[in-house]
């Protein structure tokens, strides 16, 4: 999955499934921090299920990267586990960013943030 397109190609497929609970999206390192901010505008509202999301070796890096996986749990208000494992240019500024950018409502009860360059 590249960039924007790869985001809007996977939002199309959760449009379709309001059901699912899980997606992994690890290993996609072209999808980076517009690809994933763009499938949190387009599908990720869809699926108000999902419980685990693993966007790990996704490319995401610095506060754009944290900013669009905040973007990504605002939009998945069930979400528990989240999994951003190897995306070891996301830094401690990307890290403060989702940070600041998490809803006060926050469910998630699992991160995984190894190997993201902190």
């Amino acid at each position: 999955l590249q960039g924007l397109d790869g985001g809007r190609a996977v939002a199309e497929i959760l449009r379709r499934a309001p059901a699912l609970q899980r997606l992994s999206l690890r290993s996609n390192e072209g999808l980076g921090s517009d690809g994933l901010a763009e499938l949190s505008q387009q599908g990720l509202r869809a699926c108000g299920n999902l419980r685990r999301l693993d966007f790990g070796a996704c490319g995401l890096s610095g506060p754009d990267g944290g900013r669009a996986v905040a973007a990504a749990v605002s939009a998945t208000p069930k979400l528990e586990d989240l999994a951003l494992p190897c995306n070891r240019f996301l830094s401690a500024a990307g890290v403060e960013a989702l940070g600041d950018g998490l809803p006060p409502s926050c469910a998630v009860r699992r991160l995984d943030l190894s190997q993201c360059g902190l």
